[in-house]
């Protein structure tokens, strides 16, 4: 295996994130919709745990959930675990705004897509699924997943 791969694979995948950001005309902050996408991923999670599964500071992550709570993108409540922690979900609100968010991010990207040919686009859709494999926690003999890296069970 090339030892550039995984290094050009994730430059191609940021470039092409961007691009789409761009041409769909995401008007909110980039940002939020990643921290969206996490609190979905995680459902429903404390901020801390938000922070280590986003990779970023606690008082960043505290700072943004309060502007997605004031959008009306997240609900807040108390942890009944720990009455000084706060748990964050995504409202219905929330959800359909990052729906929107990745509908028009497809649709920018259809253009795109429309102008391969049938063999690669029957290419690009097994790398997808191969990508979803890569993506996913828990595939490839990797057993972590989202709640461990927000739990710090892994490096």
């Amino acid at each position: 295996m090339d030892p550039a791969l995984g290094a050009q694979l994730l430059s191609a995948i940021a470039r092409l994130n961007r691009w789409a950001n761009r041409t769909a005309g995401v008007t909110e902050s980039v940002a939020a919709a990643r921290l969206l996408a996490v609190i979905e991923e995680l459902d429903e999670t404390r901020i801390g745990d938000l922070a280590k599964a986003d990779n970023c500071s606690q008082p960043t992550v505290t700072t943004q959930v309060a502007r997605l709570y004031d959008a009306g993108w997240v609900a807040k409540q108390a942890d009944p675990d720990d009455a000084r922690a706060v748990r964050v979900s995504l409202t219905a609100s929330g959800r359909a705004y990052l729906a929107a968010t990745r509908a028009a991010r497809a649709e920018a990207v259809r253009p795109r897509l429309e102008q391969l040919d049938q063999r690669q686009l029957a290419t690009l859709t097994e790398a997808v699924g191969i990508l979803e494999q890569l993506a996913t926690p828990g595939s490839s003999g990797d057993a972590s997943t989202i709640n461990d890296y927000a739990e710090g069970r892994q490096a």
